[in-house]
């Protein structure tokens, strides 16, 4: 009886270590799916898409998407602005920024930056996006319960697929007007422009991307001109109305121009300032922006998804590591059941934490806290989904028996 009593017990401990292994191998697959799925395409320096247009019509950016492959497109910058001119104190809030560019569509999925202007803490001040043929010009601003809220000020019909135009956005304190082409689009009294005071002084700004290359743009851009004044209508007129100019004169145009590029004939890594302030445009060869680590839950760049779909997706993800993993604890029999659940949670959170702290050094990928709370979530499902097929499972056996 005892020999019997043995092998039984060699057989069960058999079985166990077969079923140990076997459920070993499948969180090791697991594991390494999240890994690719959460990292892929493993890129910390992707190639710059940005490209000179053959003929001398400006500079080129490819923002485009394609099935199953994360690109973060094209970019170019100027690093912080200097060489700033005369310009009296009570000016120095006021600016006028022109920009010639032709975008490629007219993209429905979202806002697109084609240009990102960021402040001297590093964080960015305001945007210039497209939506359709919209020209939408986004920023945050402190509410009265202290939060940071959006703010928004566009013109339709300022971005038409395939035809070049001047944009140009002149505000001060007074408010803000967008003129297309040299005319008066939209006007916004009460509606001034960031960064406010020290104007454009110590900026940077980036084209054909956002500040952490998360939503390119696809077009080009012939011209970029930025003035630390208020420009009127007339010289705006002037400068860019019927027929649109190509670009502003350096030499008799208004004063209180501090950054000029004529990109038409541009070639190589840099465009030169033909202001006479010595700033730079850089184009460079590969992509290497680091992210914010785990924005918030109003992450703006949260992978093209809507915010139901990125919760689905995150927690779906999740709920076989929760469910072999705490299969696993249970067969090898080593903790109890409350502890095996709380090992799978704190498990399940360090590998999210992981994944999204690695995401912030990837130009492809976004860093998201709430990504690490819906992955925690999901072990934690797959654990309960565990539980009710236990049970359903203990319930047949249990009929069948009593057949």
């Amino acid at each position: 009886m005892g020999r019997l009593i043995a092998r039984l017990r060699e057989n069960v401990g058999a079985r166990r270590k077969i079923y140990s292994g076997f459920l070993a191998v499948l969180c090791l697959a697991n594991l390494i799916g999240l890994l690719f799925a959460g990292l892929w395409p493993f890129d910390f320096s992707p190639e710059n898409k940005a490209a000179w247009v053959s003929g001398g019509k400006g500079l080129s950016f490819d923002g485009k998407r394609k099935p199953w492959k994360r690109s973060v497109g094209s970019i170019a910058y100027l690093p912080t602005l200097k060489g700033f001119s005369q310009i009296p104190t009570m000016d120095n809030d006021a600016f006028t920024l022109a920009i010639r560019l032709q975008p490629t569509s007219e993209r429905t999925g979202g806002i697109i930056h084609f240009l990102s202007l960021v402040g001297r803490s590093g964080t960015q001040v305001f945007y210039l996006g497209q939506w359709r043929d919209s020209l939408i010009v986004r920023w945050r601003e402190a509410a009265k319960d202290g939060k940071r809220k959006w703010r928004e000020i566009g013109a339709g019909g300022a971005l038409l697929k395939a035809k070049a135009q001047w944009l140009t956005i002149a505000t001060d304190p007074s408010g803000t007007v967008i003129y297309i082409d040299g005319k008066a689009a939209r006007r916004y009294p009460g509606r001034p422009l960031p960064p406010g005071a020290g104007g454009l002084r110590g900026c940077r700004i980036v084209l054909g991307n956002s500040a952490e290359a998360k939503s390119p743009w696809t077009g080009t851009i012939s011209a970029l001109a930025l003035y630390e004044r208020v420009l009127n209508e007339n010289e705006v007129l002037d400068e860019w109305g019927d027929p649109p100019g190509s670009f502003p004169d350096t030499a008799s145009g208004p004063d209180g121009l501090i950054a000029a590029f004529n990109l038409e004939g541009g070639e190589g890594e840099r465009g030169i300032d033909l202001s006479g302030n010595g700033n730079l445009l850089e184009i460079p060869s590969h992509i290497s922006v680091r992210g914010r680590m785990l924005e918030g839950f109003d992450n703006p760049y949260r992978s093209g998804l809507s915010l139901t779909s990125d919760v689905v997706i995150n927690v779906l993800g999740f709920i076989p590591f929760g469910f072999f993993v705490f299969w696993w604890f249970k067969i090898l029999g080593r903790w109890s059941r409350g502890r095996s659940v709380l090992l799978v949670v704190l498990g399940g959170g360090l590998v999210s934490l992981a994944i999204e702290m690695t995401q912030a050094f990837l130009p492809t990928r976004s860093s998201s806290l709430l990504d690490v709370i819906c992955n925690v979530a999901g072990a934690l499902f797959g654990i309960f989904v565990f539980f009710l097929l236990s049970l359903a499972a203990k319930s047949v056996l249990k009929i069948k028996n009593q057949g």
